[in-house]
């Protein structure tokens, strides 16, 4: 079983628009686990999750690793012990990377799931989220109508 943590899109959107089908498919579920990917291919994952800062902060990494490592005279093969190094480092950390640029995006923490694939992470918090959402607008009409019929009572 992995766990996913659910970020949604301000509210606001919801809102203005009123389509609740436009709002969901903006909702995003990661993985709370180690990306081999982003190890094995760390700047094309960060552009490709445009993670631009994360991309410019590994790039000037690696430059100052090779500079550095050329000063000091170390061999090719410490450099790309180095270099593994940060790529794990990346890979450890790039799921956290994603959460830290979603919230910069305005987007919050909706949730955390936990489910054997995404397709079922899904499942899960969609069915808990609209059941709530269907009893706080339910809650919200009872009020509306109990406020509307005490008003004409009196």
């Amino acid at each position: 079983m992995a766990v996913y943590t659910v970020h949604a899109p301000d509210e606001s959107q919801l809102q203005t628009t009123g389509d609740l089908g436009t709002y969901t498919e903006r909702f995003v579920f990661i993985p709370e686990r180690f990306s081999l990917l982003a190890t094995l291919f760390a700047l094309p994952w960060l552009l490709v999750h445009r993670l631009w800062l994360a991309s410019l902060g590994f790039v000037a990494l690696v430059v100052a690793l090779n500079l550095i490592g050329a000063a000091l005279g170390l061999n090719q093969q410490t450099l790309g012990f180095f270099s593994l190094a940060l790529s794990v480092i990346v890979g450890f950390e790039a799921h956290n990377l994603r959460r830290l640029s979603l919230e910069r995006s305005g987007y919050r923490l909706a949730g955390v799931v936990s489910a054997s694939s995404r397709q079922e992470a899904e499942r899960k918090f969609f069915s808990e989220w609209l059941r709530e959402r269907g009893q706080a607008l339910e809650a919200r009409i009872q009020q509306q109508t109990g406020n509307g019929e005490a008003a004409a009572t009196a």
